[in-house]
């Protein structure tokens, strides 16, 4: 498995971006996208909600030759032991993960995974609060990049990546 080193960014990567795909959460809630996209020496994976009122709170990436090199148990991945992974303190709408290429070529798997919430809400709009603690109340979701099942029984999906060569 490849080390991976996790970063919050709040401006653009300055590469270019070589392919996006949905960020689905609870099977068919397009809720943002990720985004994949290399230089010579890293592969960066950001995730993006700003579009709509989702925000992410836990990130988890791998990375990989073959679907086999993704932590799983039973056909399922295993998010815990993702290569890349940060449960945020404070919710963020973007997030990137860095992974050096080592070894890597030619064509990857990669599966993205999030934790993702967006507040309750009345019939008028307004947030709702626990009435024993005030505090707001949050919808919160699984979400993956969207592509192709796991063998296993749940929805988790991963999606491959041409890595791009660049001098």
């Amino acid at each position: 498995m490849i080390a991976a080193l996790c970063v919050v960014t709040m401006l653009a990567l300055t590469t270019s971006v070589a392919m996006a795909t949905d960020l689905m959460a609870d099977q068919d809630i397009n809720v943002g996208t990720v985004s994949v996209s290399n230089d010579a020496d890293n592969l960066y994976v950001a995730f993006d909600t700003t579009g709509g009122v989702w925000s992410l709170t836990e990130i988890h990436v791998a990375v990989g030759s073959v679907v086999a090199d993704i932590p799983q148990k039973n056909g399922n991945p295993t998010p815990g032991k993702f290569g890349c992974k940060e449960e945020l303190e404070t919710p963020v709408q973007t997030y990137t993960c860095t992974i050096p290429l080592g070894d890597l070529t030619g064509t990857i798997v990669i599966a993205a995974h999030a934790v993702v919430e967006t507040p309750l809400l009345d019939e008028e709009g307004n947030q709702l609060f626990d009435p024993e603690t005030e505090e707001p109340l949050y919808l919160e979701e699984t979400a993956w990049g969207a592509g192709e099942g796991f063998t296993g029984a749940n929805w988790a999906m991963y999606f491959s990546y041409d890595i791009a060569v660049v001098p």
